[in-house]
């Protein structure tokens, strides 16, 4: 019995430490502009707003749950629920989008792409981490996600292996 917690403790701890990763990644590569406004898609508990707290930002963010609405900490940012596919802002609006392990739960990965490109203003910035598993097929592959990025629109794509096994993080701009 003690085993079966050691190896689930230890599971959890390894998840917490890629999460932990993929959110410095995203941190890593937001443009820090001093001023603008960027939105989490997928915010959930607001981790990622709180990792962008120091960026000099306005921050947002949208999550189709209301599940982790009651743990967030709305004094950071204006929150919303919204589906990817009809984010409720205007046109070219925000200077920079992020997204972290939500790509598999995009219905549909071209329409989340339009809706993200007409939300950001010219310039603006994606950046999104998420992961994929070669061995099962679990998750979204980058080839492909890098190149539904690029037939949407998007520019200046690119693909960053993180070092976690499996983590990737995408990056491009709206011209």
């Amino acid at each position: 019995m003690l085993l079966g917690y050691a190896k689930k403790l230890r599971c959890v701890l390894n998840l917490r430490r890629a999460e932990k990763e993929r959110y410095a990644a995203v941190r890593q590569f937001v443009k820090g502009r001093g001023r603008g406004r960027l939105l989490d898609i997928g915010t959930g508990s607001d981790e990622m707003l709180r990792a962008l707290g120091g960026k000099g930002l306005d921050l947002y963010g949208v999550d189709i749950s209301s599940a982790d609405r009651e743990r967030s900490f709305d004094e950071i940012a204006l929150m919303g629920l919204a589906s990817i596919e009809e984010l409720p802002y205007n046109d070219g609006f925000f200077d920079c989008v992020t997204s972290v392990d939500t790509p598999p739960l995009w219905r549909d990965k071209a329409a989340a792409f339009a809706e993200i490109l007409r939300v950001l203003k010219a310039g603006g910035q994606l950046v999104c981490a998420f992961e994929f598993d070669g061995e099962t097929g679990i998750g979204t592959p980058p080839r492909a996600f890098r190149e539904q990025a690029r037939q949407a629109g998007f520019v200046n794509v690119s693909v960053k292996v993180l070092r976690e096994e499996g983590g990737y993080l995408l990056v491009g701009e709206k011209p």
